[in-house]
């Protein structure tokens, strides 16, 4: 019988992933707290002064963690990439304009990416959260594609969620939700999805891919 045609791409694509695990051990993982800081230090700054200072605030400090990052992991961790650019896009506009929707909506956008860029995996035939995660977590890939496709629904209900709160209620509301409204549904959400790491970590599977026949 003839073997079965593995494509080209597949099997570079899956020698360039094997590197990368081999070397992400040996990296020093990206320090959660660079990415709470610049949040309650907008908190704080709207509450004692105004949304424009801490939207400020929010720009440098978003930036100075950004190098933090590289300098303590030695490369630039995707998720703090993403989200300080939208913040120095979107805080110039708002400080430029003196409009602060622009600042509100740009927890919409940023949740809309985080969803598109997961949801891009599917045609690329890539889990793109595995590729950002790996070093924290080892799944199968029956695991990975379920949490995958948890994260985008969660993301595109934070979006949503965003929209309502700032279209509707008080600046002073906004601003509660994004330093502890998002940072509280997020955690929940994490603290839900445990069992289901739990149930695919390779470290309980004698074969990484033995989930893989079994029904849902």
């Amino acid at each position: 019988m003839d073997k079965p045609l593995i494509s080209k791409e597949k099997v570079v694509y899956n020698h360039m992933e094997e590197e990368a695990d081999s070397t992400a051990k040996k990296e020093k993982k990206y320090p959660v707290i660079l990415e709470i800081i610049p949040i309650f230090l907008f908190f704080a700054l709207s509450k004692y002064y105004d949304i424009f200072i801490a939207t400020g605030s929010l720009m440098i400090t978003s930036f100075a963690n950004l190098i933090v990052g590289y300098l303590y992991t030695k490369s630039f961790h995707a998720i703090s990439v993403i989200t300080t650019a939208l913040a120095v896009i979107f805080g110039s506009l708002t400080l430029l304009l003196g409009n602060e929707n622009f600042i509100k909506f740009k927890v919409t956008l940023m949740n809309v990416i985080f969803a598109t860029v997961l949801i891009s995996g599917y045609f690329f035939k890539r889990n793109f959260l595995k590729l950002i995660f790996r070093t924290q977590i080892d799944l199968t890939d029956k695991g990975w594609q379920r949490l995958n496709l948890y994260w985008i629904f969660f993301f595109l209900g934070l979006a949503t969620l965003n929209e309502i709160i700032w279209r509707h209620f008080s600046t002073d509301l906004w601003v509660d939700f994004k330093a502890f409204g998002i940072f509280g549904l997020t955690f929940l959400f994490m603290v839900i999805q445990y069992p289901l790491v739990k149930k695919y970590l390779i470290s309980k599977n004698l074969n990484p891919h033995e989930d893989e026949n079994k029904g849902s």
